[in-house]
């Protein structure tokens, strides 16, 4: 389902004013036209308000990780399931490909 438009400046100092003066959820939707849901969400957070948040996968290898990967690649002439092998946490070695191909160091011919 889409998103609506985010709230505007001058409905945020609103909300906050009408807030402050004691008005319920309610009559905060009545007045000002809004869902109940994105006044809550407002309400509840009006710091980080409109922010969005990356839901994205976490990566398997940190800064570190990839370091390490990285230095051994360089150094040696092993190919990618040698150096997943070789490699602490052992990951599958189409991982180790894609963190190669994605470096800026190397040029890898598939």
């Amino acid at each position: 389902m889409g998103r609506g438009k985010p709230l505007s400046d001058y409905e945020k100092g609103q909300i906050s004013a009408y807030k402050n003066n004691g008005l319920s959820i309610n009559e905060l939707i009545k007045k000002l036209r809004k869902s109940r849901c994105v006044i809550q969400n407002f309400v509840k957070n009006s710091k980080e308000y409109g922010i969005l948040k990356s839901p994205g996968c976490p990566k398997f290898f940190s800064k570190r990780g990839e370091r390490e990967l990285l230095r051994i690649a360089l150094k040696s002439k092993l190919n990618t399931k040698e150096i997943s092998e070789k490699l602490a946490h052992s990951p599958f070695y189409e991982t180790v490909r894609r963190v190669l191909k994605w470096s800026r160091f190397f040029k890898i011919l598939l």
